[in-house]
């Protein structure tokens, strides 16, 4: 039997990015070792993540949804101790 992209047991989008994103700083901050320009590299992640915190759109999630990966589901993020914190609502 072969598995797809979109199973139940494959990566979701969020963990995609943060895969691809924390892999792009670790290269361009080891090549920068040989050349300083590589740390554009790494602002432009940094970047790239900071807008995508507030503008919620991600280049990097519509090649991922072209490929068919699947977006994370609500009841995934109830593992996620700081995300159930904050979608749990309080009471008081």
């Amino acid at each position: 039997m072969q598995k797809t992209i979109s199973s139940s047991k494959s990566w979701n989008q969020s963990q995609w990015v943060r895969l691809v994103a924390g892999c792009m700083v670790l290269l361009s901050l080891s090549l920068s070792l040989i050349n300083t320009n590589w740390l554009f590299l790494t602002a432009f992640v940094g970047l790239n993540l900071l807008q995508s915190a507030f503008t919620k759109w991600c280049p990097l999630i519509v090649f991922l949804k072209y490929l068919g990966v699947r977006e994370q589901k609500h009841r995934e993020m109830a593992n996620c101790p700081i995300a159930s914190s904050i979608l749990v609502p309080i009471k008081i």
